[in-house]
């Protein structure tokens, strides 16, 4: 690709162009969201292995991601723009970092 190439479009044309690429992967990238936040929920099982026991101490931590997940699987389904889903995509990634302690 040359490196001027985007720059070479106008507005409509490169919105154009990023919402086909948003297209493209938004299947692949919903099921990556959805496999790193099952991957994220069975910390709680390493969390109990860990102290022995059943881990009340970690449980809200891991518990308190449904919330968002579930609202970024709604927006997901309802929004095909990729300038509200990329940005929703990114913050459910931060949570998900944030919250493994």
């Amino acid at each position: 690709m040359d490196k001027g190439y985007l720059k070479d479009f106008n507005k409509e044309e490169r919105r154009a162009f990023y919402q086909s690429k948003y297209d493209y992967y938004k299947a692949f990238m919903t099921r990556l969201m959805m496999v790193s936040f099952l991957t994220f929920s069975f910390f709680f099982i390493t969390d109990c292995l860990a102290l022995g026991k059943f881990s009340y101490e970690t449980l809200w931590a891991r518990l308190i991601t449904l919330i968002p997940f579930v609202g970024y699987v709604i927006i997901i389904k309802k929004v095909n723009d990729y300038r509200i889903a990329v940005p929703v995509t990114y913050i459910m990634i931060h949570i998900i970092i944030w919250s493994t302690n």
